[in-house]
């Protein structure tokens, strides 16, 4: 039928029980004109739509609910929805309603009920409640976490964490009142064989500060030249007041008179638990009756170590 049909009414094709299908002939098509000045046009299905395919081409497919079997974008295809609110999901899986994906921000939400679970953010996927795997191994190439507590942990590689070491020396003599309470200052930090690792130091420095909270081994060994009057007292304090020395409880002192003829050559070590921004100081103490340098004398070396064990 050539020409057009303007009806002012509905326009029902198959409203009989009998009749089951309409046909629009052959390689025909159902136009929808939305370009006029009224109500913008639809097509209305009361039922279910079955159809061995459905083609929109650019255009968009609104619906309220879709209900299928299984869903499949083709190659290259792009499945792009609008993941609701922070307390309400468009994307449900599972039976209930509640479980499903979130939007928060620039985030997107995986939730049960609208606890989170896991979080996709623009450049990071994280976990924000337990995460299981229901005795399933977890692999990945790199994991990066605050703080990990487990039962049990097996590796087949290295486990590795940041090293917090210091080892300096003396390579130049320092001379030491008689009598008085005297900070050692030290001359140079030591890189070979894993002597400085991660903790700063300045040439010229007696005070050290702590630069990550643990555990720390401490020992030092300090050198005085031969002179055979009084004593030689050395030991190692923590948190001095000011970095002034003379105190505070002294950590593995070591006291021994003068030898006559050979240098002094002694020292002390201790286990501490530091915390951040504590300080360590090596002092010393001589009565030879006068000035006398303690530092090195050829392969005898004054020298301090502090090295972090654990948290």
């Amino acid at each position: 039928m050539a020409g057009s049909v303007n009806m002012p009414g509905a326009l029902a094709l198959g409203d009989l029980s009998s009749t089951t299908s309409v046909s629009l002939g052959v390689g025909g098509a159902l136009v929808v004109d939305n370009t006029g000045t009224g109500a913008a046009g639809q097509v209305s299905v009361v039922g279910p739509l079955s159809a061995a395919g459905l083609s929109v081409g650019t255009g968009a497919v609104t619906c309220g609910a879709l209900s299928a079997g299984s869903l499949t974008v083709g190659s290259g295809g792009t499945l792009q929805c609008d993941v609701g609110s922070a307390s309400a999901p468009a994307v449900c899986f599972g039976t209930s309603s509640s479980t499903g994906a979130y939007r928060s921000g620039a985030s997107v939400s995986f939730a049960s009920g609208g606890s989170e679970v896991l979080r996709v953010g623009p450049s990071s996927v994280r976990v924000l409640a337990p995460l299981s795997t229901s005795g399933n191994t977890f692999i990945c190439g790199a994991a990066t976490c605050s703080g990990a507590s487990c039962a049990s942990a097996a590796s087949t590689g290295a486990a590795t964490q940041p090293q917090y070491a210091l080892r300096v020396l003396k390579n130049a003599n320092q001379a030491v009142s008689t009598a008085t309470t005297t900070a050692v200052t030290w001359d140079a930090a030591e890189t070979s064989g894993g002597g400085s690792v991660n903790w700063a130091f300045t040439p010229g420095a007696s005070l050290f500060t702590c630069p990550k909270a643990g555990m720390y081994f401490v020992t030092y060994q300090l050198m005085y030249a031969t002179n055979s009057t009084g004593i030689r007292d050395t030991w190692v304090e923590v948190n001095p007041p000011g970095g002034t020395p003379g105190s505070v409880r002294r950590h593995a002192e070591a006291t021994l008179l003068a030898a006559t003829t050979l240098a002094w050559v002694y020292g002390g070590s201790f286990i501490y638990q530091l915390a951040l921004g504590d300080t360590l100081l090596v002092a010393t103490r001589q009565t030879s009756g006068g000035n006398l340098n303690a530092g090195f004398s050829g392969n005898e070396v004054s020298e301090f170590s502090a090295t972090r064990l654990s948290e």
